[in-house]
């Protein structure tokens, strides 16, 4: 028995252009010897096919000599080699649980390979894998395997594991996003004016509506009710309506260059912390800037964080004196109620280019330390008390990474080493309960200042800000997602928000309403943008097939799970009842009879003959009509001295309002001359 088992093999360039691009390791082969040797068995299976793919995490590699059980082989132009009849008992066989770059669930068997080189591609991992997704393969699992469980979602991801997405359709550096309904949304990069929306259930991108008046800025964005406000970097504010995909201006704060900002409620507040010490609140419900007093002192790159107690928090940052870069350790509280500025207490180590991550209380600041010998590497704020303690310490921390807060553990992901300015791929996981590090798998990409966003389970990382920004390198344009627990897709309730009315049909009169041909299904916009076609059910009740006047129908939506009708939408059809049309059968007179050598413009021809109409919708419904005719001509001649012989003739018809003559009937009669006839002159006497 054989068994066809795919392999992928992920190769990735060798780049060092910028910190942000993919960084090759060292080794450019991976021999037999490295890998783990088990003897692994399958039930019934000899031996089996292993289809080799050679990709570099997005696209194939063609070309590419890949070598197995001492045969080479070069992949073809999708980057896929196939080798025949491997038996399955060989100790090369390394079985572990692994989620190739599709999403999908599989074990996975890492096999005895070597990829030459053949330009600078060297290789990153190596899978060969069957597939756990197809229930008939699951008994070739050996009994004893401890193979994780199905994923219980269709995304993209495995557990503790980094995979890589769907590649954004373009790069991104310097964004934010934003997550609704299931859907990413990637603030603009300059110098795109629209955003990328990734559709996590099926791990797909398409592109919002451009916006032309977009402003540049740090791709600040906040969510609110349904629509994102994009802050620009004067403060003017572009609005985007997700549900319509629709953009509208602002008002405008009129600052010069807007760096951070922080959300309480629906204000949101906006800092220039590069270039002035100007600050402003921008009122989401009532489209309104008021400016703010100024910030006490100025620091460039301070890091913003809003607290529950309704204060406001920027810390760190640094100034420029001749060619030294001073740190700074100041921290600025802003009060929003009292609408006023107090100094907090001071960090211990001055930092730049960090993330404040706040938990119960307290705010968390760790690493981005520009000279290493200052102070610790973790600080923690306690608010009520305007105190700082040290954490744990551990290995350095660079800044501009990714750090998100899942449940009491933080992430810190990427970023850029303080003195080389190198981008990192190292993921290191902060938990607050015990105060203790831990390295985690790294990110295939080496990141900095990329954005990070947690949904359901899973971290989503995209692009990021370092090297040179006319470089399309593969982190901006990469998506790297880490489950951190397995979990159910989320299904959204999605309204109606637009319908699509069919247009109006005409029928013939009498048409019942069975035979109106009504069309089943409709086209409605939901508020994800999105559009779909939902069956409809037509209300006929009121319909009159005999009135041809314009009638409207009205239906009844029948919504599947999870779509919603809130306004309600009502779905229409005009129907259109033609007027009653007889069609003209047949048009004849009785014979017209002439004396003997009337001329043709002497024959009284009738204005009128009886006509057979039948109902253009019923053949059986058939009567008379008298139609007005014009036009007599014989069909073939006339002659006046043609006695006792029937000569036909026809007329147009002159067609009635509700007549029809779809068959160009034309009235007949037949004109029949006399025959001669001679006048007594006299009477002459004959002898018998």
């Amino acid at each position: 028995m054989k068994k066809l088992i795919s392999a992928i093999i992920s190769i990735t360039m060798i780049l060092s252009m910028t910190p942000c691009i993919i960084q090759a390791e060292e080794e450019t082969t991976i021999p037999l010897s490295e890998l783990q040797k088990e003897i692994v068995k399958f039930k019934g299976v000899e031996e089996q096919d292993v289809e080799v793919y050679v990709t570099d995490g997005y696209d194939p590699i063609p070309n590419a000599e890949v070598q197995l059980n001492n045969e080479i082989k070069t992949t073809d132009a999708e980057g896929k080699v196939l080798f025949e009849a491997i038996p399955s008992q060989q100790e090369c066989y390394d079985v572990l649980t692994y989620t190739d770059i599709w999403g999908e669930k599989t074990t996975q068997l890492k096999v005895a390979n070597i990829i030459k080189e053949n330009t600078d591609a060297k290789i990153e991992f190596t899978v060969s894998y069957i597939d756990l997704n197809l229930e008939y393969q699951l008994p070739l699992v050996p009994e004893d395997d401890e193979v994780s469980l199905f994923s219980l979602s269709n995304t993209v991801g495995t557990l503790g594991e980094w995979v890589v997405g769907a590649k954004l359709p373009e790069e991104r550096w310097f964004h934010q996003t934003v997550e609704y309904q299931g859907k990413l949304y990637l603030s603009h990069s300059y110098p795109v004016n629209h955003y990328l929306i990734y559709d996590i259930n099926n791990n797909s991108w398409s592109t919002s509506s451009s916006e032309s008046y977009m402003a540049t800025g740090m791709g600040n964005i906040v969510l609110y009710n349904g629509k994102i406000y994009d802050v620009g970097e004067g403060g003017r504010i572009s609005i985007y309506d997700i549900a319509t995909d629709k953009w509208a201006m602002g008002s405008s704060a009129n600052l010069s260059y807007v760096k951070d900002v922080a959300v309480i409620g629906n204000k949101i507040y906006a800092f220039e912390t590069s270039v002035s010490q100007s600050a402003a609140v921008y009122d989401i419900e009532k489209n309104t800037w008021t400016r703010l007093t100024n910030i006490p002192k100025k620091y460039d790159d301070m890091d913003v964080v809003a607290a529950p107690n309704n204060k406001i928090y920027l810390m760190g940052g640094y100034t420029i004196s001749g060619s030294d870069v001073i740190p700074s350790r100041s921290v600025y509280i802003y009060d929003t109620v009292s609408s006023k500025w107090s100094n907090g207490a001071s960090m211990q180590s001055g930092r730049s280019g960090f993330k404040p991550i706040v938990y119960n209380g307290k705010i968390y600041v760790a690493g981005a330390i520009l000279n290493k010998e200052e102070g610790p590497l973790l600080e923690i704020y306690d608010i009520a008390n305007n105190k700082w303690t040290t954490g744990a310490e551990d290995e350095a921390l660079g800044g501009n990474y990714s750090a998100i807060l899942i449940g009491d553990n933080i992430y810190y992901m990427g970023g850029m080493h303080q003195t080389d300015f190198a981008g990192v791929k190292d993921v290191r996981l902060y938990n607050i309960t015990n105060n203790t590090w831990t390295d985690i798998t790294p990110m295939r990409f080496h990141r900095s200042g990329a954005s990070a966003i947690f949904y359901n389970g899973k971290i989503y990382v995209t692009g990021c800000n370092i090297g040179n920004i006319n470089t399309v390198d593969i982190a901006n344009k990469g998506l790297e997602i880490y489950t951190v627990q397995d979990l159910p897709d989320i299904e959204y309730d999605r309204d109606i928000i637009d319908i699509t009315n069919p247009g109006k049909i005409t029928v013939a009169y009498g048409t019942p309403a069975e035979d109106l041909s009504l069309p089943e299904k409709i086209t409605v916009k939901l508020d994800d943008n999105t559009t779909t076609d939902i069956p409809v059910t037509w209300n006929t009740s009121n319909y009159q097939s005999t009135n041809i006047s314009e009638q409207t129908i009205t239906g009844d939506l029948e919504l599947p799970d999870r779509i919603k009708n809130t306004k309600p939408y009502i779905p229409e059809i005009k129907v259109q009842v033609n007027k009653l049309i007889y069609n003209v059968v047949s048009a004849e007179c009785d014979d017209i009879e002439v004396k003997y050598g009337t001329l043709l413009s002497n024959i009284e021809f009738p204005d009128a003959v009886e006509a057979v109409v039948e109902n253009s919708a019923d053949a059986t419904d058939r009567t008379t009509k008298m139609v007005t005719v014009k036009d007599w001509t014989p069909v073939s001649g006339y002659d006046s001295g043609l006695s006792g012989v029937e000569q036909e003739f026809e007329a147009t018809i002159e067609l009635d309002d509700g007549l029809e003559n779809p068959n160009s009937v034309k009235a007949k009669v037949n004109v029949i001359v006399k025959n001669l006839e001679g006048n007594i002159v006299s009477i002459e006497p004959k002898q018998i």
